[in-house]
């Protein structure tokens, strides 16, 4: 009788002890999700209380950030030095990779980055998605101090990410960041890495039709006749810009053409800048090429012509300009189609007239 007495007070003390442990588990974590909140918001006078009242420096919310990765992600100064001052892990990282020091690069809070880094942060550590870096966002962000400082205190600045991308790759990349790209090309940026792709830095600022990045990036000698990779198709940067249909693109054109760019260069399948012009409503750029020597009646692997690309896009004066150059109007691509009868299939009757006054058949 007694035994069993005892046995069941011992089962209520049990249970007794495994509430509050649970009720004083369930305080502490939500004590620590205030601290990592409070940290997000800048609230110096909650943080100190909540510090005093025992909580973690260390806390994680549901995302894995700590206190101090919030407070560098929003630039609250005071709150990172408090922290500092405490034993709070520097080179923390949330579920994604994320440092402090990141989060702080990202948002361009300068002063954080230079509190971080005297406090042993560690420069190169990656994030885990695309591995960049602290000087990666950086520069995708155009934070032209934090780049700066970063690499005044030893970032590699020819690191690369899981698509083998620079920080100058990836400045040109995210719309150019002319002051970005200028002082990571002064610091010694490799100008003509390639990332996965075989996109490089110069191939990217032309996609951007940025015309200040290409000259700046020429001027350190970027390979103006580079090609991407095989299963990108082999472009140049010649072809990227005559294929845009930006008011820009015709200044790189002609920068690119005086600098000794290929005019008649053939991606993989055999497709020319001028063909790539052609099929755009850039007129000025298909004159710029044909004036460079551009061969009007280059065939591709398919055996398509410049005529055909602009015939089949309805371009009428473009199509006017190259017969006017000597373009083959009865010329037939390997589906034995000509550009009359792409036209029509398209329903470009003005574009069909000009071909049938020229001798289309």
């Amino acid at each position: 009788m007694l035994s069993r007495k005892v046995g069941s007070n011992l089962k209520t003390l049990s249970i007794l002890l495994m509430v509050i442990t649970t009720m004083t588990t369930a305080a502490f974590a939500g004590v620590n999700e205030d601290i990592v909140e409070a940290a997000k918001s800048g609230d110096l006078i909650k943080i100190k209380g909540l510090i005093d009242g025992g909580a973690n420096v260390n806390s994680r919310n549901s995302s894995g950030g700590t206190p101090l990765m919030e407070a560098s992600g929003s630039g609250s100064i005071e709150v990172v030095k408090l922290l500092l001052s405490k034993k709070v892990d520097v080179n923390a990282r949330n579920d994604h990779g994320y440092t402090a020091l990141i989060d702080a690069s990202m948002t361009s809070h300068k002063q954080v980055v230079e509190l971080l880094l005297a406090k042993g942060a560690k420069i190169n550590i990656r994030e885990n998605h695309y591995g960049n870096t602290a000087l990666m966002f950086a520069s995708i962000q155009g934070h032209r101090d934090v780049v700066e400082l970063l690499l005044a205190k030893g970032a590699n600045i020819n690191d690369k990410n899981n698509s083998n991308e620079t920080a100058l790759i990836l400045a040109c990349k995210m719309y150019p960041q002319d002051d970005v790209v200028e002082l990571l090309l002064a610091k010694g940026a490799n100008v003509n890495d390639k990332d996965n792709d075989g996109y490089t830095s110069l191939m990217w600022a032309c996609l951007n039709h940025h015309l200040r990045v290409v000259r700046l990036l020429v001027s350190k000698g970027a390979d103006i006749n580079a090609r991407d990779n095989n299963n990108m198709g082999g472009v140049t940067a010649l072809m990227l810009s005559s294929s845009g249909g930006h008011q820009e693109n015709n200044d790189i054109v002609e920068l690119l053409l005086a600098k000794g760019a290929n005019v008649n260069d053939k991606s993989y399948l055999g497709v020319t800048a001028l063909m790539m012009a052609s099929g755009t409503q850039r007129k000025d750029i298909v004159l710029l090429l044909l004036a460079k020597g551009a061969n009007v009646n280059d065939r591709s692997d398919l055996g398509s012509t410049a005529l055909m690309w602009a015939a089949v896009n309805g371009r009428k004066d473009i199509v006017e300009l190259l017969l006017a150059k000597g373009a083959n109007v009865n010329a037939r691509d390997y589906s034995d189609e000509t550009a009359l009868m792409q036209a029509s299939r398209k329903g470009y009757e003005d574009v069909a007239g000009v071909l049938c006054q020229h001798g289309a058949h």
